[in-house]
């Protein structure tokens, strides 16, 4: 009888190293859930204790507090909630307390609607976490590096599911993300000069596949502001800037017609800054170089109607909510907000915002708004028709946060209102606000 052991060796030997070059494979292919050497580290844990209790808070305005971070410098870029919970993305160069193990990664924690921080989970692989959006699979989150940007999405739960590359192009800088209808929008600047860049608009599935992208460009140099879908048509706004000033530009496409561009009152030097639709199309908040600032109204093809100037200064933004326009001008250290009506006939200026010397954050309400502004370097929450008030701590990027009928607000800071729980430098530092 034949030994068949040597054949049978021989066999597995091959087997095995068939499964290798499979795993191989799908480990390499974008589309794999696995993860290789070249793509995003699995999430992980803090290795920090990193469950805490919010604390109460004595301050006006605000009844809890909690704060995340390491004594390096800490910044949260988005705030989101889901599920009765708060989910805080953001960027550190901590390697200790809650931020134990980071190594240079992107962080998000989460919390209850009591600010207790249930974990830290740090994510990518060293870039910088520009923003994360809420889908219907989890969270999608952009990371930027070097010019090259990454979109990851992550399970509710934090697990990471898929990634991809924006595109082969290199040299791009992050400008916008959203989540409209079951698709992610990704917008980033392209540098194609010393001077002059142009705007990549790109549309992807829930699947993180692209379905198709629109290069914006012209002889000026694009600065993105907004992007709206209108039916099947999107409509893009940017500056346009050359050494003989800037205006105001609008791309319109969809997903099957080339780019048209409309540029909006070229004989005048401004800036665009804010954009909210209308009946009669679109209002936007301009800045002059003459040193003007107001509403520049344009019809729903991008042609000129009105401007209405406001004040005198150098920086503006426009919002909505509640039927009113807020309309939110600074220069220096001096600023002023305005409460304006639907049709522009009535112009109020709110006093508790005087000194406003940046815009933060917005949350338009059924009946009015809560907002953000900073004065004198301090965060200041202002409700409308003088609502609600308080005034935090030093603060810098500062987003405001609903969850269900609570209101919180998340910002970095160099302070805490209990002193012995900073953990150094800039900290991310969440207060419930008490509304």
């Amino acid at each position: 009888m034949k030994n068949y052991r040597h054949y049978f060796w021989i066999i597995g030997a091959l087997t095995f190293s068939f499964a290798v070059i499979i795993v191989g494979i799908l480990i390499s292919s974008p589309n794999s859930l696995s993860v290789s050497a070249n793509s995003p580290t699995t999430p992980s844990l803090s290795q920090h204790e990193s469950v805490r209790k919010g604390r109460l808070c004595a301050q006006n305005g605000v009844s809890i507090e909690n704060n995340i971070g390491g004594s390096g410098d800490d910044a949260v870029s988005s705030a989101l909630s889901f599920d009765d919970k708060i989910y805080l993305f953001g960027n550190t160069n901590s390697i200790d307390f809650d931020f134990a193990g980071a190594d240079g990664r992107g962080f998000v924690s989460v919390l209850t609607s009591d600010l207790t921080t249930e974990k830290t989970v740090f994510i990518g692989s060293g870039e910088t976490v520009c923003k994360a959006v809420l889908g219907e699979k989890g969270f999608t989150v952009c990371f930027e590096n070097n010019g090259n940007i990454t979109l990851r999405q992550y399970t509710h739960s934090l697990e990471l599911i898929r990634s991809t590359r924006a595109d082969n192009i290199s040299g791009l800088s992050f400008a916008d993300l959203r989540y409209i209808d079951g698709k992610y929008y990704l917008i980033s600047h392209q540098s194609i000069s010393l001077n002059r860049r142009r705007i990549l608009f790109q549309a992807f599935d829930d699947t993180l596949s692209l379905c198709y992208e629109r290069i914006i460009s012209s002889p000026f140099s694009l600065e993105y502001v907004d992007f709206f879908a209108i039916g099947n048509e999107f409509k893009l706004f940017m500056n346009c800037s050359s050494d003989l000033g800037s205006h105001l530009g609008v791309a319109k496409f969809n997903d099957s017609l080339s780019v048209s561009t409309t540029f909006v009152d070229t004989e005048s030097d401004y800036r665009a800054s804010s954009i909210t639709p209308n009946q009669n199309g679109f209002v936007i908040a301009v800045s002059h170089t003459d040193g003007k600032v107001g509403l520049l109204s344009i019809d729903s093809n991008g042609n000129y109607l009105d401007f209405l100037h406001i004040t005198d200064s150098q920086n503006a933004e426009i919002k909505f909510g509640g039927g009113i326009y807020y309309f939110f001008s600074w220069s220096g250290n001096s600023g002023q907000t305005f409460a304006i009506s639907h049709d522009f006939k009535t112009v109020k200026t709110l006093p508790h915002a005087v000194g406003t010397t940046s815009f933060c954050d917005f949350i338009g309400l059924e009946y009015g708004a809560l907002f953000c502004v900073s004065n004198a370097g301090k965060a200041v929450i202002i409700g409308s028709d003088n609502s609600f008030f308080a005034t935090l701590t030093t603060c810098s990027n500062a987003k405001l946060i609903r969850l269900g009928n609570s209101f919180y607000c998340a910002y970095s800071s160099n302070e805490v209102y209990s002193s012995r729980h900073h953990f150094g430098k800039n900290d991310v530092l969440i207060v419930k606000l008490d509304i």
